[in-house]
């Protein structure tokens, strides 16, 4: 009665940018007009994941063979992620979905670094069997009491809605009489074999220290970019960034680093083109051999369109910039990490069989076996970070440039640094000091190989550090 009463009575973001905000170098040589986009550079890679991974692994042997060879191999850790960049290039949302690959591939080397250093695993195998004869079947009684049930409940609904319910019934499509006619069915399940691993996997362990070693990218042909981020952590680096973020900026000259020492100022300048592949934090040496950590953060500028129009839609996208390039302190120096892995693979097979009696009074039996593969996988990776009352981080240089392997998509990007000298004049202006003349100097690197196409960091690490 309420089932067939129940038929007839169915009825942008804002962000706010501060007012000293570092004017950005535009690296563009002509407005970019949405009805006329350029086009990408088609380079003759046919895979970009066959490529990223023939770079990173020959560069990771490389990496491992000299860390052997330097007895390091069981002290400084390597890890490499490679990624796939869900859109094409063919979509404005190619810029974000690159920066989601290098988000995925920093956290999928924390999973691998924890799980190696601190896990617990559990694993269990569940076998169920359950088999009956005892077939299902269809009685007087249970033909009786349909029917009856039936035009009992139709007599008081038609009588109860003054025959109206014939007319909505119709207006729906149904006919009324078809009730009469429907069969009565029954349905058992005859037999289930259930069988399935359960795996479960936690680790948690400290990340400080962590650097991106080396970046690899590559587009094809066909718009298909893959990212890969290779990392060094080592308990030396840890202690040593963790002293030099404590040390309020009393570090001596390293003169031993001056030969390896960077103008970063200069470097950021000479070499901006190639900030677009520089991810993570590094520690690096100024010329005269002092200490600094140099941070590397990027957002992609959404949509396209003018430099008059990217330029606005580029104060959106420098807080998030910014605060990537904050982060990377944060991490460094003090990081914890937290990694959940539960799979569970397995197979079900069930039998069910059905009794239907039909309206001329014969009996249908039908059997059925269902077959069905379970293979589940809950993974999840969880850091913090916290860096407090840190001083001297200063923005030296803002970028924006269109990416070389989509000449449709701005990305724009800054670079921090920290310094003993710039930490100890932040200090003192926060004391109310006059700040002494503590300029730095440093240098540029090496130019990267041109790969049209596929590109790798440029801005490398000391090894001695690890």
């Amino acid at each position: 009665m309420k089932k067939l009463l129940q038929i007839l009575t169915l009825s942008a973001l804002t962000t706010a940018v501060s007012a000293n905000v570092v004017t950005p170098n535009v690296v563009q040589p002509a407005d970019v007009e949405q009805q006329q986009l350029q086009e990408s550079p088609t380079p003759g890679i046919q895979d970009a994941y066959e490529h990223v991974v023939g770079m990173s692994n020959s560069y990771k042997h490389k990496l491992e063979k000299a860390l052997a060879k330097a007895g390091k191999k069981h002290i400084v850790t390597v890890g490499l992620s490679i990624q796939e960049v869900n859109d094409t290039t063919a979509s404005q949302n190619w810029g974000a979905s690159r920066a989601v690959a290098y988000t995925k591939a920093m956290s999928e080397v924390r999973a691998g670094y924890v799980s190696s250093i601190n896990v617990s695993i559990q694993t269990e195998t569940l076998n169920k069997l359950f088999n009956t004869d005892d077939a299902p079947e269809i009685t007087k009684a249970d033909l009786n009491k349909a029917g009856n049930a039936f035009e009992e409940m139709l007599d008081k609904a038609v009588a109860l809605a003054n025959g109206k319910l014939d007319v909505a019934l119709n207006e729906l499509g149904v006919d009324p009489a078809q009730y009469n006619a429907a069969p009565v069915e029954k349905r058992k399940l005859m037999m289930r074999n259930f069988i399935a691993t359960k795996t479960k996997v936690t680790a948690y362990g400290d990340l400080s220290g962590m650097t991106v070693k080396r970046t690899f990218e590559a587009t094809d042909v066909h718009g298909n970019t893959v990212v890969a981020v290779l990392t060094l952590v080592s308990p030396k680096m840890r202690d040593r960034v963790q002293s030099l973020l404590d040390s309020r900026g009393n570090i001596a000259a390293d003169p031993a680093k001056i030969a390896k020492g960077i103008d970063i100022n200069s470097w950021v300048v000479e070499n901006e083109d190639k900030l677009i592949f520089e991810q993570g934090i590094k520690l690096m040496y100024d010329t005269n051999g002092m200490p600094m950590l140099v941070s590397f953060g990027q957002f992609p500028i959404k949509g396209y369109g003018t430099k008059k129009q990217l330029r606005s839609k580029a104060k959106f996208a420098k807080p998030h910039a910014s605060n990537n390039a904050f982060a990377n302190f944060a991490e460094l120096y003090n990081m914890n990490g937290q990694y959940k892995n539960a799979t569970k693979s397995g197979v079900v097979t069930s039998q069910f069989e059905t009794v239907k009696s039909n309206a001329d009074g014969s009996i249908e039996r039908d059997q059925k076996t269902l077959e069905k593969t379970i293979n589940e996988i809950n993974q999840t990776m969880k850091t913090a970070a916290n860096l407090n009352n840190a001083a001297g981080i200063k923005t030296i240089h803002t970028w924006m440039m269109m990416h070389p392997s989509n000449l449709q998509q701005m990305i724009l990007g800054e670079v921090k640094v920290w310094s003993p000298e710039s930490d100890k004049a932040a200090r003192q202006i926060r004391a109310g000091k006059v700040p002494t003349n503590t300029a730095q100097v440093l240098s540029a690197t090496k130019a990267a190989e041109e790969n049209s196409g596929a590109y790798e960091s440029t801005l490398d690490l000391d090894m001695d550090d690890f």
